[in-house]
């Protein structure tokens, strides 16, 4: 299997985890433990192919989710796709490749959104010795 097949693979087996844990979450009541701040930060590349970002929406009334491209040093080979996920349900995707590039959606209170992001080659020709970095950040927003 290429490379562009293996990384689909993988972005495909990251929403069917996510979809189940926001599925068990929502049906156990348990809350996200891994979203207890308005705000979450992480980044792909050297780091790793792909990163969650995960948040749990608090207090009353819709929210604005937004995933951001906050700065980059990736190599000029690799981009970025991302993808946001309401309780389980995928609702926006696209590319994240350019700094100050961005996804967002509106939740409600109560509403798990995820957010997940993956490296793709982009199979320009170009070559580098380091892959560099892309550094994310998840806000929430009132509407």
């Amino acid at each position: 299997m290429n490379t562009p097949l293996k990384s689909m693979a993988l972005l495909f087996l990251l929403l069917a985890i996510v979809g189940l844990a926001s599925e068990h979450a929502a049906q156990t009541g348990e809350p996200d433990a891994a979203a207890p701040k308005p705000v979450a930060e992480n980044a792909v590349g050297e780091r790793g192919d792909s990163c969650l970002l995960v948040h749990r929406v608090e207090g009353e009334g819709k929210r604005l989710v937004v995933l951001r491209n906050v700065r980059s040093s990736l190599c000029g080979n690799t981009g970025a796709v991302a993808l946001l996920v309401v309780n389980g349900e995928p609702k926006v995707h696209g590319v994240l490749t350019k700094v100050g590039s961005s996804l967002q959606v509106d939740a409600g209170p109560g509403d798990h959104v995820v957010a997940t992001v993956h490296t793709i080659p982009l199979f320009n020709g170009i070559e580098c010795i380091r892959l560099g970095e892309l550094h994310l950040a998840l806000d929430v927003r009132d509407r």
